[in-house]
């Protein structure tokens, strides 16, 4: 130590200087070294979360064609998933199922390798199986509403278990409780709305979009009601062939607002004069139900298109003969009786107290004024 105090105090003051730069290089060298170790690691980490997302995209881009029927599209994405991560969960499944699509349209000697899942250890997967099984009890009892509730639950513990099996039960769940919710229920809006997610995973059936066409025309007709009597009238015509019953919330069928809506757009005709096709509205109105509470509008509204009016009982009353009084010899009352029959010349008696004279008729009878 006593050495080491004499040679720095002998040391002279260029050389501290050397002794701090030299310092300072060796620190600053450290510094270097780490911080590029810090930005490699880093670049490293982030590449990997680069390629995760591109790959994750890649796969919901390629699951998008295989729906859409674009098989070979779908096939590449799913190829360049395996080369890159052939661990990635459930790409052997997709490519599988692309090739067997693929092979299908393709020619009959054409043989498709479909490759091999890769062994990997088998998770703990006991409390999402039963979940899984509770869904597949609800898929065979029909349970479609709960059966959604379930399957959207499982998603949220693993998004990616058995995806093609989950996907469909989701899909089914969706498309059947719309259609539900249209024909038993009258919510209309959401039946509309589970066919919409359920189109997101393949498009509808026939028979699906024949309800959503149908409720979309109720929708029309009542968003023109009591303003364009005419277009209700043309919407619910279709439905009260199609789908008489079909109803929403308000639990008006559509043959119901069919009829009602022909007995608005009669009276809208009425207004404006048009007789005769305020008639013919009235007239299919009764025609629908058999109601006879319409049938003196239609009564009315016929009378009126052909300038005619059937008379009433009281235009049918007969007005009653005056006296008649004449002058003789003596003075004679005489009471008339006027009988209405079809014949060319009422005969007309005269009755009287005394005498009692019988007047015949000439062909042209002629009475004097007294």
């Amino acid at each position: 130590m006593k050495n080491l105090s004499n040679f720095i105090v002998r040391l002279e003051w260029w050389q501290w200087i050397v002794m701090w730069i030299s310092a300072l290089a060796v620190f600053s060298a450290t510094g270097i070294a780490s911080g590029y170790s810090s930005g490699i690691q880093e670049r490293q980490r982030n590449l990997e979360f680069a390629s995760v997302v591109d790959l994750q995209l890649q796969y919901e881009l390629g699951m998008t064609d295989l729906n859409a029927g674009n098989y070979d599209l779908a096939r590449q994405r799913f190829e360049y998933i395996l080369r890159q991560n052939p661990s990635f969960p459930g790409i052997t499944d997709r490519l599988a199922e692309v090739l067997i699509y693929l092979s299908k349209t393709a020619d009959p000697g054409v043989e498709v390798e479909i490759p091999q899942a890769t062994p990997s250890p088998t998770p703990d997967t006991r409390a999402i199986d039963e979940i899984y099984a509770v869904a597949q009890r609800q898929l065979l009892a029909q349970d479609w509403k709960n059966l959604r509730q379930t399957i959207l639950a499982l998603r949220d513990i693993d998004p990616l278990y058995q995806v093609s099996q989950v996907d469909r039960m989701l899909y089914l769940a969706l498309r059947n409780a719309g259609i539900q919710k249209i024909l038993e229920d009258g919510d209309l809006e959401g039946g509309l709305y589970d066919l919409s997610l359920a189109e997101k995973f393949v498009p509808l059936d026939s028979q699906a979009t024949t309800y959503r066409e149908w409720t979309y025309i109720y929708k029309f007709g009542v968003s023109f009601w009591g303003i364009f009597p005419d277009k209700v009238v043309n919407y619910f015509s279709q439905l009260a062939a199609a789908a008489p019953f079909l109803r929403d919330f308000s639990g008006i069928f559509a043959k119901d607002r069919y009829q009602m809506a022909l007995l608005l757009y009669g009276d809208r005709l009425a207004e404006q004069g048009d007789w005769c096709a305020a008639a013919e509205q009235y007239t299919l109105a009764q025609s629908l139900l058999d109601d006879q509470g319409v049938q003196p509008t239609v009564i009315y509204a016929g009378e009126q298109c052909h300038g005619t009016q059937t008379p009433t009982p009281q235009d049918l009353q007969v007005t009653p003969t005056p006296e008649l009084t004449s002058t003789l010899e003596a003075t004679v009352t005489m009471e008339a009786t006027i009988t209405l029959e079809a014949t060319p010349m009422p005969e007309i008696t005269l009755e009287a107290e005394s005498p009692t004279p019988t007047l015949e008729p000439t062909p042209t009878p002629t009475q004097e004024t007294p």
